[in-house]
């Protein structure tokens, strides 16, 4: 994946100016940056869903797959397992193939046919049609779905169901480059540590957002760093904690850098003003001033900008009062949705306090 001088701007907010970065085939990313540097509007340009101002991100026509951070389903009324099916495109495959050969039985010297036919082939041998299922349903079980879900229609199911069920037909669609917002965030820990090892041996390119620093110490080889400041976008080589060393590294090369400035333009700006209130007469002094104003200008528009400092949000959660021994209490508790499977049966659990 290539970006090349990549700007986006919405209204007068800037969110890239002359961006560019260079990932591999099979390189693990993960994507950070503060919140509004730009990390999600990153996936959008990548899958076509907006257009930049200027430049491109040329992804080799690569096969895409996108885990959102909230799933919108379109068809809502197949099963759970219908959905998962048709993460790789088998069956329609196979189908065409079927109508490719009664063709070629019919006009057996069509080479446009056989083309296709050897083409469909091709498709068929990248999804490994014959040990798919095999496939799908290890990842069912490492991911947790049970049996009943999977016969429960995706209309039924809740937003952390749906998003299990959408991840893990990602997985198992094969696409070349995969695209994760938050993927974590509805993963027990036994699941999470089965997705980890499964995205470290993912043949493809994956492209993480999320806050949770262990997951991406654990998976990425690079970190992409969209900063809100400048506008551009880096990549450091490593996991995260490299990244985190890179980046004070960077941070405190960036301050001796603003700190030389600004002394500059200060030396500068009072040389243009003593030459200024020089004499009419002194020439020497109002050429020299004239050229120091030169510099002091073309300091000023490539300004190296401080950075935002972002206060820590300090919020004290202690209880005002003593809390109940036990405070939730759930006893023999029963509950489906309408018209669906019983999610809950006889549930009973105590959270005692302290």
């Amino acid at each position: 994946m290539h970006a090349s001088s990549l700007s986006l701007s919405f209204g007068t907010t800037v969110v890239y100016d002359n961006a560019e970065f260079n990932l591999s085939t099979r390189d693990k990313v993960g994507i950070v940056g503060v919140n509004g540097a730009g990390k999600t509007t990153l996936f959008k340009l990548i899958l076509g869903e907006l257009s930049p101002d200027a430049g491109r991100i040329d992804t080799g026509g690569a096969r895409l797959g996108y885990l959102p951070q909230t799933i919108e389903i379109t068809n809502p009324e197949i099963t759970v397992w219908e959905f998962l099916t048709t993460g790789r495109p088998i069956a329609k495959l196979e189908e065409r193939l079927r109508n490719l050969y009664q063709q070629i039985a019919d006009t057996p010297d069509d080479a446009q046919v056989q083309s296709d036919i050897d083409s469909t082939q091709s498709e068929l041998d990248y999804y490994e049609c014959y040990t798919a299922e095999d496939t799908l349903l290890e990842i069912i079980d490492n991911m947790h779905i049970d049996s009943d879900m999977l016969d429960m229609r995706l209309c039924d199911l809740s937003g952390g169901q749906k998003s299990k069920v959408a991840f893990a037909r990602l997985l198992y669609s094969m696409a070349e480059i995969l695209l994760l917002d938050e993927p974590t965030n509805h993963l027990d820990a036994t699941t999470k540590d089965w997705v980890c090892n499964y995205l470290k041996k993912y043949r493809g390119m994956v492209l993480i957002i999320s806050h949770d620093c262990e997951f991406l110490n654990n998976i990425v080889n690079k970190i992409l760093y969209v900063d809100k400041v400048t506008k551009k976008i880096s990549v450091f080589s490593g996991n995260y904690d490299d990244y985190q060393v890179k980046l004070r590294e960077l941070k405190r090369a960036r301050a001796k850098a603003i700190e030389n400035q600004e002394r500059q333009i200060k030396h500068l700006s009072d040389f243009v003003a003593r030459a200024n209130a020089a004499s009419p007469t002194n020439h020497a002094m109002k050429r020299a001033g004239n050229v120091r104003a030169a510099i002091l200008e073309h300091v000023l528009k490539n300004r190296i900008e401080r950075e935002t400092a972002y206060k820590k949000l300090k919020m004290d959660l202690s209880p005002m009062r003593d809390g109940a021994r036990h405070p939730i209490m759930v006893d023999n508790l029963w509950f489906r949705y309408p018209n669906a499977k019983l999610l809950y049966r006889n549930l009973s659990f105590i959270i005692t306090g302290g």
